[in-house]
């Protein structure tokens, strides 16, 4: 009796953390959909393949913002933060996606002779790093921060908490906005 008790309680909790996971990658697909269609407009894009969470630890007002996250919604994005779901960018969260990384493009800008006149030839005239989304309140918020680089003075970013009203997401808060103008 006790290896069923055992059994069980081990099933159960498998079956929750799988159906998590399950919707997590399901929201984080339909979220991306709505980045690239409504706020990006492009079909195809190439992406930084690491989530990168750099730009949103590096903003304080996400963690203290009390007029509209509470204490434990703040921890979970903390936590999230320091810890993302998602690490690595795959083709499964993003169809129609080129990947590069920094250890591509680096040495590109680095040698005289190429730069980003060579980067818009060979790999992309814009590339773009996402952070992993983060979702609180049973996937109707979404904290998201992306960047996006296309020459020496030609680059921004950008930190928005969307709230999902009748099926599409809306930016209620931004964050920690750049550009390199």
């Amino acid at each position: 009796m006790r290896y069923v008790i055992i059994f069980v309680v081990f099933f159960l909790s498998f079956t929750k953390t799988f159906g998590q996971k399950d919707r997590y990658s399901t929201e984080v697909n339909s979220f991306l959909n709505f980045i690239r269609s409504e706020t990006l407009k492009v079909d195809s894009l190439t992406l930084f393949i690491t989530a990168d969470t750099r730009l949103l630890s590096n903003c304080e007002w996400i963690i203290h913002d009390t007029s509209f996250l509470t204490k434990s919604e703040r921890d979970t994005i903390y936590r999230q933060i320091e810890s993302p779901i998602i690490k690595d960018w795959t083709n499964e969260f993003l169809v129609q996606t080129k990947f590069t990384s920094w250890e591509v493009i680096v040495p590109m800008l680095r040698n005289k002779k190429q730069g980003w006149e060579y980067i818009r030839k060979t790999v992309s005239a814009r590339i773009f790093s996402f952070s992993a989304p983060i979702f609180i309140r049973d996937f109707t918020i979404c904290l998201f921060s992306w960047d996006e680089y296309c020459g020496g003075r030609c680059a921004d970013g950008q930190i928005h908490l969307y709230m999902k009203e009748n099926d599409k997401w809306v930016i209620k808060k931004s964050y920690c906005e750049w550009s390199a103008d």
